[in-house]
Parts: C-alpha cells; structure tokens; sequence
C-alpha cells in the first residue's frame, strides 16, 4: 500500500483507500474527522517523476474536479531522502499547475523520522510557510486536523481556484510539447471486452496498446473504456471522466464495437448507458463498428442494430479480420472534417453532467410539486369524500326519519278516522236515548197534569197524590242521575249541555209539582207519616189559592 494511501486511511480512522489500486488512480473518498465532514483526494502518481507534463494536467484537472469547487488543503507527502534540484522543479511544476497561489494551501507531511532534512525539502517547506506536520507513531487524526483547520483559517476559508492556473500551465505546454494538432485520439467503449480488445489490436497492429502510436501518418492515442453496465454510478463517473480527461484536448471519435449478431440485452444496456452519460453531445463524434467473425459473413442488419446506427446519426462500418485499417481511418478523417476538428473534451464532458444534474434536480422539483399537489388532491379527495359520505348519512337519516314520521302520520289518522267513527256512533245513540228521556219527560208531565186536573176536585186525595209526586219526582231524579253518569262515562260528550238541560228539566218539573205534594215531601221529611199528612194538607190550602190567585 502506498504512503498516499496510508495517510489517508490514518485520517478518516479506517482502511478506506483500496490497497490493490494501481497508482495511476484518482481516488476520491469521504468521511468524518472529529467533527468535520472531509472529502479526501488521493493521487499518488502526481509526484512520479516519469509522468508527462500531459498526465499532470489531466491528473489535476481530475483532481480540481473532484474537489469541485476546489481543494481547501493540499498535503505534499515527502520523505527526508535526498532530494536533487529536478526533483524540486518536479514538485513545484505540479503545484504550480494547481494555481499560481498553490503555496497558501499547501503543507508538507512526512512519515519519516527527521534525522536529517535535506536543503531542497527546506526550501519547500519555507515556501508553503514552514507548515510541516510529522506523522509519528504518538501522531493523532486530531492533531492533523488541528493544523488543516489553521491553514483553513489562515485563507479565510476560501478554497483554491484552480481554473486560471491550469489554462495557462496548458498554454505553456503547447510552446514546449510536440504538438498535438496532429495526434487523433480514439476511445473504443462497448460491454464485450473481447470484442474491444481485437479491435484496439488490430488498429494499432500490436497486441501492446500504448499512447501515442503513429498509423498512417497519424498519431493516435487510443484508450479503452470498460463496460459500464454492473459499475455503480460514482466508478461510471471517474472511469468516464478519466478516459475523457486522458485525451487531450478531447476524444476526436467514440469507436462503439457491437457484434455482428442481433443485440443482447448487455449490449443495449452498455448503449444506453453511455448515451445517458455522455448525453446526446457524443452523437457526432461516435462511429458503431460491426464486428464480424469472418469476411464471408452477411452484411444484413436487424432492425434493432439499424434502430441504435440511426440514433446514433447513421455513421457505422464492417469490421472483419481482414478489414484494411486505412480504410476505418479514411472514415475517421471524414468524420474529423464534417465536425471541423472538433472533439468531445472535459468541459463538454463536464457540462452534461451539470446539464443532467440541473435537469435531475428540475426534475426532482417537479416530482416534489407533483407529490405535493397530488397530496393536497388527496386530501381534498378524502375531504369530499368524507362530506359526501356524511351528507349520504344524513339523506339516509332524512329519509329514515321522513318515513317514520309519516308511518306515525299515517297511524294518526287512521286512529283519529276510528275515533271519529266512533264518537258519531256514540252520538247517535246518546241523541237517541236523549229523545227517548224526553218523551218519557214528557208523557210524565202529561200524566201529571192529568192527574193535577184530577186532583183539583178531591182534597182528601191530595196526601196520595202528593205522595206519587214525591216518588215521581225522586224517579225523575233517579233517572237523570243515571242519564248524566251515562253522558260522563262517554268522554264527557256534551256533559254541559246536558247538565244544563237536566237542571232547567227539574225547575221547570219543580214549578209543575203542587204545593201539596211539596210541602208532603218536605214535612215528611222531617216528621214522617204525621208530617206528610199536615203538609199535604196545608199544600192542598196553596193550591186552592193559587188557582183562585189565576
């Protein structure tokens, strides 16, 4: 494992920085110190002195990119060897390719013990403001967080632009390096890796694909691109961008190999991956090879192979064994010429990520407002649902109460109909009984006038007579007695009236009754036998004055 690698995992507390990677991989992973979230950036290749100066700017623009918007700190890993002048100019080169005030977030780590520190690892040092941190055994993540913080503090938090600076360290090294107008640069992507290495071998003619070869009079960088398909999305992303970013000042052509035979789905599944990662920007610079086993093999396309070759803007070619390489790159330089030199560079590359991260986050937006909007229908639609089921209950409960009232409506009348048939049937029978009492009233007072008229003539019999007065007259009572407890059970149906008749009855049978008869009664009532005879007697006197009185 690398020192690079070391260090990185002595800050986060953890083996984070793979071990088997090779050292010309940028790592970039993240995770907790003390308190502070941090993204570390690990590239060990950056201080090999091998490197080209090429490597270098596409290594740092890599790193600037994933530590977008910039780095805050960078730790120069160094040794207490013996540095010699090229190894200084080495170092400085690639900090200067950072920014021109690389210096001011700079600090120099070293693993070793410091027996003796050279004048030239002095220097640099001076130059990053003497901020040098050893790692020793007693070493602890806080204390190395303590010293980033400080020199955090010290820029104002600020971050390191590196825009500026790595335009012009590519502006001094198109003066100093062969130039690379004439050098085409070629990416051959695909899921089927046997495919994709027959192909690169048999362009470059050498099973050892190496940058920079010359065919035809023409310098050609050729890279691979792995199968993207099973990657996760941030290995697609670096493994995309360092392809790109290894291509300087862009890749001139995507070489997309599929087979001859009808597509499968890994092979449709490594096409839309690519074309959802590039974006439609890499249609003009990509051209589909038909990879065919033989020369003998039929030219017929599948609808599906002819559906991808026209999504991509129809440029393909056979690719057999024996397929002439000039003739694949009489292609390219066409293709070169319809897009004027142009190529798919970083910032292209760069930019349909922000594309399709703006878009992503656009869309997100809208799915958001969506779920808001249908949350709000939702509730609105449980609202209105909710009313209408409490209306329905109340229409039910309407309807229910409607119908009782009604049914009790109805058995109303129909009681109040018998009632009223009944009390007419009652009427008419106590009408009847009440005529029949008033003839019987009235055959008595005939019968008494009669007998009166009788009377008139014999005074003796006036005590008898008198006496049957007396039983009539208590008969009469007796009878209207019993004709007014009838006219009171009846729901007391005319009890008034009826009261009123019986007492004007009795008046006037009272006026009709002799004063004999009274006087019998009323004596006798107190002295009997004696005094209904003197009574009698003395009424009998009454009414032969008052018919003399007449």
């Amino acid at each position: 494992m690398s020192e690079n690698s070391l260090v990185g995992n002595f800050m986060l507390g953890r083996a984070a920085f793979d071990s088997e990677a090779p050292p010309d991989v940028v790592e970039r992973v993240g995770g907790r110190l003390k308190d502070r979230r941090v993204i570390i950036i690990n590239s060990p290749q950056l201080l090999q002195t091998n490197i080209s100066d090429h490597q270098i700017t596409q290594t740092v623009r890599e790193c600037v990119f994933l530590s977008d918007p910039g780095p805050h700190v960078i730790v120069l890993l160094l040794k207490h060897d013996q540095y010699t002048a090229e190894d200084q100019e080495h170092v400085e080169k690639v900090l200067r390719s950072f920014s021109e005030s690389v210096y001011q977030h700079t600090m120099v780590l070293s693993t070793q013990e410091p027996t003796e520190t050279s004048d030239i690892l002095q220097k640099i040092i001076q130059k990053c403001a003497n901020r040098h941190f050893s790692l020793q055994s007693s070493s602890s993540p806080e204390d190395l967080l303590q010293t980033l913080e400080h020199i955090e503090k010290m820029n104002d938090g600020r971050y390191l632009d590196c825009a500026k600076a790595s335009q012009c360290f590519m502006m001094e090294q198109q003066t100093t390096e062969f130039s690379e107008s004439v050098k085409l640069n070629l990416v051959v992507c695909g899921s089927d890796g046997a495919l994709k290495s027959s192909v690169s071998e048999q362009i470059l003619q050498q099973t050892d694909r190496r940058s920079d070869v010359e065919i035809h009079n023409r310098l050609i960088n050729l890279l691979e691109l792995p199968a993207l398909i099973g990657l996760s999305e941030e290995e697609v992303m670096r493994q995309t961008l360092r392809c790109v970013s290894l291509c300087h000042p862009g890749v001139h052509v995507f070489l997309l190999i599929i087979p001859a035979a009808p597509l499968n789905n890994e092979d449709r599944a490594e096409i839309e991956e690519i074309q959802r990662i590039f974006s439609s920007r890499i249609n003009k610079h990509l051209m589909i090879l038909i990879k065919q086993d033989s020369e003998h093999q039929t030219e017929e396309l599948s609808e599906d192979t002819q559906s991808v070759i026209e999504r991509f803007g129809g440029r393909h070619q056979f690719f057999g064994p024996k397929t002439q390489v000039s003739t694949l790159m009489e292609n390219i330089e066409q293709m070169l010429q319809e897009n004027r030199g142009e190529s798919f560079s970083t910032e292209k590359f760069l930019e349909a990520q922000m594309k399709k991260l703006m878009k992503h986050e656009e869309m997100k937006k809208k799915i958001n407002s969506l779920e808001t909007h249908l949350h709000k229908m939702k509730r609105e639609r449980e609202k209105l649902e909710k009313q209408k089921k409490e209306e329905k209950m109340k229409r039910e409960e309407d309807e229910k109460r409607r119908e009782k009232e009604q049914r009790d409506c109805d058995e109303f009348n129909q009681r109040l109909k018998r009632e009223r048939e009944r009390m007419k049937r009652e009427k008419a029978d106590l009408q009847s009984k009440h005529e029949e009492e008033e003839n019987k009233t009235k055959i008595l007072m005939d019968k008494l006038q009669e007998e009166k008229e009788r009377i008139r003539g014999s005074g003796y019999l006036g005590v008898f007579f008198g006496l049957i007065c007396v039983l009539l007259l208590v008969f009469i009572i007796l009878e209207n007695n019993r004709f007014t407890s009838i006219i009171n059970s009846r729901q007391g149906f005319h009890v008034k009236e009826v009261a009123e008749a019986e007492a004007k009855a009795l008046k006037e049978a009272e006026a009709k009754v002799p004063y004999r008869s009274k006087r019998a009664r009323d004596w006798g009532y107190y002295i009997p036998v004696v005094g209904a005879a003197a009574g009698s007697i003395v009424g009998s006197v009454e009414d032969i004055v008052s018919v003399i009185g007449r």
